[in-house]
Order: C-alpha cells, then sequence, then structure tokens
C-alpha cells in the first residue's frame, strides 16, 4: 500500500494535538487475503 498525504497538525476541542489531513491519494496492489482498520477518519465525528 502507498500513501501520499498533505497533512499538519491542529489542536483539538479536548486540547490534544491532532493530525490535520488536507488531501491524500492512496493505491494498493492485493497480493493475498487482507484486513484494513481504519478509525476516526472523520474528525472525531460518531455518526460517520
Amino acid at each position: 500500500m502507498s500513501v501520499e498525504a498533505d497533512m499538519g497538525e491542529k489542536k483539538g476541542k479536548d486540547g490534544k494535538t491532532h493530525w490535520d489531513i488536507k488531501r491524500f491519494t492512496h493505491s494498493f496492489e492485493l497480493q493475498d487475503k487482507s484486513e484494513l482498520e481504519f478509525e476516526n477518519l472523520f474528525t472525531g465525528s460518531e455518526v460517520l
């Protein structure tokens, strides 16, 4: 898997520093079975 991202850091409402991803591109070549797990992709929105 290859990922390129334009990102920085910003302070969240909780006072902690978080990554702020402006844009990203990705590509991958599946060679066998795989499992991906992504968390908190939408700025902490519990709905999404």
